[in-house]
This record gives structure tokens, sequence and C-alpha cells, in this order.
């Protein structure tokens, strides 16, 4: 599959992870696995839950290796500990992550999770319903936040969509701002255009490369002024850069 672009993205996981949440326990552990392996396959989700290791990184370390000393005390105090939806969400794909990465990997181990970690009851029906309400849910709307309204300054994070939006109102300003100058509406619109698109599907450090590189190439083309271009990178990345000095 091509790289999706968030919007893409997001739609693709809402099917896989419905799929999951509702396929016959005894096929869990084969879709689980196509959805991490597509999450992993996409930059942006990639990204993502590489940024799980690093924003729950504490977390993380407490998870107790299996038959470890107090190996049942300390997954009980840790559970205790998880006062957050966001936590249960990192929570929920560490123990899923560890799972799949497991020598014995089995049938049931998600469900056997639900009983290890949470003290599910009942048949295997419940213990399905308890994967999901623990484990597998709360993963998904983390994974759905960081995509939609996480704010981050990491260069080699990707745009939420939340960020999208305001860089999206950012650039219909400055757009605005060049043509009231009575620089070219056109080639500026069509930049503007693309630049907006890009967003969608570029690591910050990236887009802020190609924004500038735009620039540039408008103002040895004459499209617009030095003058014009330093507005631009105040306006978008904050920047107050004198490019004559």
């Amino acid at each position: 599959m091509r790289n999706l672009n968030i919007d893409e993205l997001e739609s693709k996981i809402q099917d896989y992870a419905l799929d999951v949440e509702y396929i016959e326990k005894q096929h869990l552990k084969f879709k689980l696995a196509q959805f991490i392996n597509f999450l992993e396959s996409q930059p942006i989700s990639n990204r993502i839950l590489n940024r799980f290791f690093e924003d729950y990184q504490e977390l993380y370390k407490k998870i107790p290796q299996e038959n470890s000393q107090n190996w049942r005390k300390s997954k009980k105090e840790l559970v205790n500990d998880i006062k957050t939806p966001e936590f249960q969400g990192a929570l929920g794909y560490f123990l899923i992550r560890q799972t799949l990465d497991s020598p014995r990997l089995y049938n049931n181990s998600f469900l056997d999770l639900t009983h290890q970690w949470f003290e599910s009851r009942g048949d295997f029906d419940q213990w399905k319903d308890d994967f999901n309400t623990f484990i597998f849910k709360p993963f998904v709307e983390l994974l759905n936040w960081y995509i939609s309204e996480s704010q981050s300054y990491n260069s080699k994070d990707y745009f939420s969509k939340l960020e999208i939006s305001e860089f999206n109102e950012k650039l219909t300003d400055l757009e605005e701002k060049i043509t009231n100058l009575g620089f070219g509406q056109e080639v500026i619109f069509d930049e503007i255009q693309e630049l907006n698109e890009l967003l969608k599907s570029l690591k910050k450090k990236n887009w802020s490369e190609i924004f500038k590189g735009k620039l540039m190439d408008l103002v040895i083309g004459k499209v617009i002024s030095i003058e014009a271009m330093e507005m631009a990178l105040k306006l978008i990345t904050g920047e107050e850069i004198k490019i004559l000095n």
C-alpha cells in the first residue's frame, strides 16, 4: 500500500479498528497482527507509535517481565496507578506490542491479557469484551487523539489535524497579505494550495524546508520581493530572518 496522508490514514484506522473490535475471538490474533503491521507500515502512524514510547516512557519501564519477581503484584499496582484514559491507551498498546513480540504467541494470548492484567471473569466472549474495553479501544482512542489534536514541537513529527487547520489559516492569511501587496495572485494561490496539501503527509521539518524553498524560488523568479519573503517566514514559522543580512 502507498503511504497515506493523514485523512486517508484516519479513515483506514477507523475501518480496520472496527474489524478488530468485532472480529470473532478465534480470529483476534490474526486481525490484530494485521492492524499493527498496517500502522507500522505507514510513516505517520509508525511515528505516532514511536511517540508512545517517548511520551509514556516511565509507564513502559514499569511493565514487569513475565514471571519476574512479584510479577502479579507489580501488574496490579501498575493497573491501579492508571488514572487517565491516555495512560490506559498507552498501556494497551504496550501490552499488545509485547504480546506480539512474544515467542510463545498463541490463539488466546490477547484474551489472556485481560485475565492476567484486569482479572476478567466469565467465558472467552466476556474476555473478548474486556479486551476491547481495557486494552484495544483505549489504544485506538489515544492513536486517534495523536492524529487529531496533539501539538508537537519536534521537527521529525507529522502535523496533527488540529495543527494542519491552524497552518491552513496562516497560509490563507499569508496569501491575502501577499496578493494585497500586488504580487501575482494566481501563482501565489497555486503554491499555497500545494503547501496546504503537503501538510497532510510531510514531517514538519520537510514541510518547512519546502516552504522556505518555494519562497526563495518566488523571490528568484521576481514573483515576490525579499521583504515579502521575510514577512511570510515570520507569519508561518515565527522566525524573524533578514535575508539580506
